[in-house]
């Protein structure tokens, strides 16, 4: 049972029910409203997600892709198949899976089992640990908080399989706004336009200024 969709329009309210499944090459944006459990993208599926709640058991699957930029996912939420999930704002349940695929996080300071890592604006760097908790904070000012175990008979932690990809992005905390992307902080002036205009170019998630995860004509 459930409901099936190959075409979805936006869902920006209201509530639907469980077991929603996205599929053909789909696309859908999500900015508000109550999705339930066992929501699942499939074949090639993309969806762009800025608000909303969605319940347990997000799958994303056959080389799936979502962007998160805001709203709540509930525990359970896996990635297998060779789909890719980005997350650089919102929350994201326990008992996270990430069975094969990507883990992108778009992030403003990072640590591994507590000890600070530093990152550059839009440097990306790849965690191979396993065993170690992931920590910091999500470019939206969001705290996050994943355990890369890669034990599948821990059940009650999050899983993640060491041939699956951990990606981190440098983001940075912008007391002027998104667009506050260079030093001296607290302050709009050329070397931020400069710093844009880099990321802008190399297509950085940093550039992403109104974070709709989306790098185009919108951000300038």
């Amino acid at each position: 049972s459930g409901q099936y969709f190959e075409n979805v329009s936006p869902i920006t309210g209201g509530v639907i029910g469980d077991d929603l499944k996205c599929d053909d090459s789909s696309t859908v944006e999500i900015s508000g409203g109550i999705i339930g459990n066992r929501f699942k993208l499939q074949n090639n599926t993309s969806a762009l997600i800025t608000g909303g709640t969605i319940g347990s058991q997000f799958n994303l699957e056959g080389q799936s892709e979502a962007i998160v930029t805001g709203g709540a996912i509930g525990d359970r939420c896996t990635v297998l198949q060779g789909s890719r999930l980005t997350v650089s704002g919102g929350t994201i349940g326990d008992r996270f899976n990430l069975l094969s695929g990507t883990l992108e996080l778009v992030m403003r300071s990072l640590q591994i089992d507590g000890d600070p890592v530093q990152i550059a604006l839009g440097e990306r760097i790849t965690i191979d640990d396993r065993g170690v908790a992931l920590d910091g904070v999500l470019a939206d000012g969001t705290p996050i908080r994943f355990f890369l175990n890669a034990d599948l008979g821990l059940a009650e932690l999050d899983f993640f399989n060491p041939t699956a990809t951990v990606t981190v992005v440098g983001a940075i905390a912008a007391p002027c706004g998104a667009a506050d992307l260079a030093e001296p902080f607290e302050t709009l002036d050329l070397d931020d336009i400069a710093q844009f205009v880099g990321a802008f170019l190399s297509q950085s998630p940093s550039a992403d200024l109104n974070r709709d995860g989306f790098i185009d004509l919108a951000d300038i």
